[in-house]
């Protein structure tokens, strides 16, 4: 992660993701998400024929997209605002990039709306994408059972692991990348929810 940093020089940026985020201990939009999602962004964008800066601003979006997140207190059209005021707050970019950035935020709010999915732009499929594949991380029990179902109120059950299946299964990936990543580690992750299933109802 660092690495991508140093790269595209968002140093500033970490360090305001780090000191001014007020999820950063959420459990589950918080800081690990929001890294995890900028690396999926990165390591998607090498395979989408981008420029450097387009890349670069992609990253940025990722750092803010989930910037002083509720943790489950809020709508989803909530903290979006929240995101983007935190944005245009501690933006160094010019006018132009800010509304580039601020339309890729915008487009990870949940749930997604399907008719709004046929114009995404390909920089805006890249960050949905980056954004819903850190559902089949290697650490998607600790991150997406356990931290999705406190954000919700609950704890882990049949009910939330069943719904997680659901999800998994009707994600529509968008970029080539994506889908790559989503096909080789989705039946595993089915199995693993399943397989807890079957323990929580004694099995």
């Amino acid at each position: 992660m660092l690495e991508i940093i140093k790269k595209y020089e968002l140093e500033y940026y970490l360090k305001v993701l780090i000191t001014e985020n007020s999820g950063n201990n959420n459990f589950y939009h918080n800081f690990q998400h929001t890294t995890t999602v900028m690396m999926n962004v990165y390591h998607i964008s090498l395979h989408e024929d981008l420029s450097r800066k387009k890349i670069r601003l992609l990253l940025i979006a990722a750092l803010f997209h989930d910037f002083n997140h509720s943790g489950g207190k809020l709508n989803d059209s909530e903290n979006i605002k929240l995101a983007i005021e935190a944005f245009e707050k501690y933006s160094k970019e010019s006018d132009k990039h800010n509304k580039f950035i601020i339309d890729i935020i915008k487009c990870t709010q949940y749930p997604y709306n399907a008719e709004e999915d046929e114009n995404l732009t390909k920089c805006q499929k890249i960050i949905r994408d980056a954004d819903c594949l850190h559902s089949i991380e290697d650490n998607f029990i600790q991150q997406i059972l356990f931290g999705l179902s406190k954000e919700s109120g609950g704890n882990l059950t049949v009910t939330t692991l069943k719904n997680q299946i659901k999800f998994m299964e009707e994600l529509k990936v968008f970029t080539s990348t994506g889908k790559s990543k989503h096909k080789s580690n989705l039946s595993k992750k089915i199995n693993d929810c399943k397989y807890l299933i079957k323990i929580l109802n004694g099995k």
